[in-house]
């Protein structure tokens, strides 16, 4: 049986909410130019949860109790505001999340840089503000403020931790969070993030364990699953090759839906929900930051894996051979030509020997992403018409 039928039918028993695809994007431009360039035919939706990255780099997690050294303010004000305003115009009137945690020790500038941005238009914003249960108090009295004065949905974005540990703990924190915001569970959604998933039966035990915990604690407007397993860095890929790599999240999510859930979810079922073709960490990599060891590297989705190419060292100025890495991708089977300006743009490579135009690290990150971007509405789409 394929991967589609298999997972239709697990919807059978348990419907996921095929309406809607949450990809979990950092705010940059290649993720902006992909998402206005990915092909759509209507549902599911493409609903991003957007995470403005931060400016620099800086020591501690910006949630943890011992802090971390502050940024200038000044110039994390500018980087706030030119990412919300980028962020308004590209995508600010279609629905989705936005989640400035990397901000949140500074509250005052993302209420004016962020989330006053945002809503500056007349017709407003459709994007939803993020808390969360590890979150300070006042943060998420002011998400909760915000998403009032929006009228719109607030998002709840649970770390799903390996640790059973604080399990009590965090059901009690997203209890008194509800009650803190001032807005109904109604129009509170649910975001599960696995982040890394390396292992599809660890991450399902996780994403079980939060389900166990929260799903029947509220009636959430929507609960969505997100996760990815995409590598962060080039080891363990091999030089002027291809290599397959498993999409762990979707096979989490599908066998959520396969062997139910156990757990009262309500809203009608679990949105899946990625990191498009990226590792999670790309969302905490900041903007400024010193030369990189860059390789080519296009990367493919199929149905359950990614093909991701490795190629020339450029950072070190070796000779391009994106051609002999696009022509591997464009022979597999799965292969779609034509499907996506993506698809177009790896036919183009593969037919052009002299590598005159193989691009650079935003070139391939972002024709990955209007490929994913295409790819995975077109495969919930396909689910719902099997089931």
């Amino acid at each position: 049986m394929s991967a589609a039928a298999s997972a239709s039918r697990a919807l059978r028993h348990v419907p996921g909410d095929l309406r809607t695809y949450v990809p979990v994007l950092p705010a940059r431009r290649a993720a902006f130019t992909a998402l206005a360039k990915a092909g759509s035919s209507g549902e599911p939706r493409i609903e991003p949860l957007w995470v403005i990255p931060p400016r620099i780099r800086r020591p501690a997690d910006p949630l943890s109790a011992g802090g971390r050294t502050p940024d200038d303010p000044v110039a994390l004000a500018h980087h706030l505001h030119s990412t919300a305003d980028t962020l308004r115009t590209r995508h600010g009137l279609r629905p989705g999340w936005v989640d400035a945690r990397w901000a949140e020790d500074t509250l005052e500038l993302v209420r004016e840089h962020v989330w006053d941005v945002l809503a500056s238009d007349l017709a407003g914003t459709e994007l939803r503000p993020v808390t969360g249960p590890e979150r300070g108090p006042i943060q998420q009295a002011a998400a909760g403020a915000v998403a009032r004065e929006w009228d719109s949905a607030l998002g709840v974005r649970i770390p799903a931790d390996s640790s059973a540990a604080l399990a009590d703990e965090v059901r009690d924190r997203c209890a008194e969070l509800l009650n803190r915001t001032g807005v109904p569970p109604e129009r509170t959604d649910l975001l599960i993030d696995l982040r890394q998933v390396s292992d599809a039966d660890t991450a399902e035990a996780r994403a079980r364990r939060a389900l166990a915990l929260l799903a029947d604690l509220a009636p959430w407007r929507t609960t969505v699953l997100t996760g990815g397993s995409f590598p962060y860095s080039d080891e363990g890929l091999k030089r002027h090759e291809v290599v397959m790599v498993a999409r762990a999240e979707w096979l989490v999510w599908t066998a959520l839906c396969s062997r139910g859930t156990g757990d009262g979810l309500r809203g009608g079922g679990l949105v899946y929900g990625d990191y498009s073709t990226l590792h999670p960490r790309s969302c905490d990599d900041p903007v400024e930051t010193g030369p990189l060891d860059i390789f080519e590297k296009p990367r493919y989705t199929l149905a359950e894996h990614f093909l991701i190419g490795k190629g020339a060292h450029r950072t070190r100025g070796e000779a391009s051979c994106m051609d002999r890495v696009a022509r591997k991708i464009t022979k597999y089977a799965p292969f779609r030509p034509g499907a996506s300006a993506a698809e177009r743009w790896l036919e183009e490579r593969a037919a052009d020997p002299s590598n005159k135009h193989p691009g650079n690290a935003e070139t391939w990150v972002t024709q990955g992403h209007i490929q994913h971007l295409t790819y995975i509405p077109e495969q919930l789409r396909q689910l719902g018409e099997l089931g």
